[in-house]
């Protein structure tokens, strides 16, 4: 092979290789910003568990008050006023 088209062929090799490599860092930075962004929703998702036990705990709570209330008026002889 003559002298210049090695250097063509090397050159163009060069771009590639340069391109190649500023494609896998665009790529390796959006999977970094990708995985940073799935971890929020999940942190979300649990917090809206929390919430949401916190929520059906507080109704049994009101509930079983309402039970005892009930309870307590039965016991007075059922005449509407709290046994105290």
């Amino acid at each position: 092979m003559n002298t210049a088209a090695c250097r063509k062929i090397c050159s163009a090799l060069l771009v590639m290789l340069v391109s190649a490599f500023f494609v896998s860092l665009a790529a390796a930075s959006e999977l970094r910003r990708n995985i940073s962004h799935s971890q929020k929703p999940a942190g979300k998702i649990r917090l809206q568990i929390r919430i949401s036990e916190a929520k059906k705990k507080k109704s049994s709570v009101r509930y079983y008050r309402s039970v005892a209330r009930q309870q307590k008026t039965v016991k007075a002889g059922g005449r509407g006023i709290p046994n105290m």
